[in-house]
């Protein structure tokens, strides 16, 4: 599946191994994630596109909160 914005992709390397995370922005070399925790809607991590792997989950972000961004990935991570 191609990268784009609001995919829930799930972290391969780091602290955060193993998370979910939805895709705030991309370019062609690193993503912007947010867990709506750690890592706010408005100052997501910068991260390595290597180091995420893919869903099949797909966020809309217009009037996303960060409470509701925690409510769908706790939704996603028991599939």
């Amino acid at each position: 599946m191609e990268m784009r914005t609001g995919l829930v992709v799930r972290s391969r390397a780091g602290r955060d191994k193993g998370g979910l995370f939805a895709v705030m922005a991309y370019d062609e070399r690193f993503v912007w994630i947010a867990d709506g925790a750690k890592h706010k809607t408005d100052r997501p991590k910068k991260k390595n596109l290597r180091h995420v792997a893919v869903t099949r989950h797909i966020i809309e972000k217009s009037d996303l909160t960060d409470k509701r961004l925690r409510q769908l990935l706790a939704e996603y991570s028991t599939d």
